[in-house]
C-alpha cells in the first residue's frame, strides 16, 4: 500500500507541475498574441489573445486553427492579403516560440520523460483519439513512466521512457 501511495503522490506531483507548465505556455501565447494583434491593429485583439491561449493547450491543432482563423479575420477586416499574412505570421511566430522553445524546456525541467518519447506519444495518441489524444498524451506517458519506475519488472521500460 505504501508503494502505491508513493507512486500516486509522485504522479500527482508531476501532473501538477505539467499543468502549471501548460498554464504558463497558455498565458505566454495569450498575452503575446493580444499585444501583437493590438500593435498590428486587429479588432478584438483581446479576444484573439484569449482564444490563442486556450487553443495552445491542444498541441499542433490549436495553433493551426488560430493561424487560419486569425488570417481569415485579418483578411476580412483589412481586405488585404499582406495584412492577413502579417497577422497569421505573428500568430505562427508566437506559437512557435511557445511550442518549440518555452514548453519543451519547461517540460524537460519538470518531467523525467524523453523528448522523443513525448513526440511519439503525441503522434500515437493524436492518431488514436484526435485532439483529445493530443491533450492526454503527455499525462498518459507520465503515468506510465511513474508506474514503470515503481514496478520491478517494468523498470527497463521506465528507463527507455526516461531521459
Amino acid at each position: 500500500m505504501r508503494k502505491v501511495a508513493r507512486m500516486l503522490n509522485e504522479f500527482h506531483y508531476q501532473m501538477r507541475r505539467f499543468i502549471f507548465v501548460m498554464f504558463l505556455g497558455a498565458v505566454f501565447v495569450g498575452v503575446l498574441t493580444w499585444l501583437a494583434f493590438m500593435f498590428i491593429g486587429v479588432e478584438q485583439s483581446l479576444l484573439w489573445g484569449v482564444l490563442a491561449g486556450i487553443a495552445s493547450a491542444i498541441p499542433y491543432l490549436g495553433p493551426f486553427l488560430v493561424f487560419i482563423g486569425s488570417g481569415a479575420a485579418a483578411f476580412i477586416q483589412f481586405g488585404s492579403m499582406d495584412m492577413a499574412i502579417a497577422v497569421s505570421g505573428a500568430s505562427l511566430v508566437i506559437t512557435s516560440i511557445q511550442g518549440y522553445l518555452l514548453t519543451p524546456w519547461l517540460t524537460s525541467q519538470v518531467s523525467s520523460l524523453n523528448a522523443v518519447v513525448i513526440f511519439i506519444g503525441l503522434l500515437f495518441w493524436g492518431w488514436l483519439w484526435g485532439p483529445v489524444g493530443l491533450i492526454l498524451a503527455t499525462p498518459i506517458l507520465m503515468m506510465t513512466k511513474t508506474l514503470c519506475d515503481h514496478v520491478k519488472n517494468l523498470q527497463g521500460l521506465g528507463e527507455l521512457l526516461g531521459k
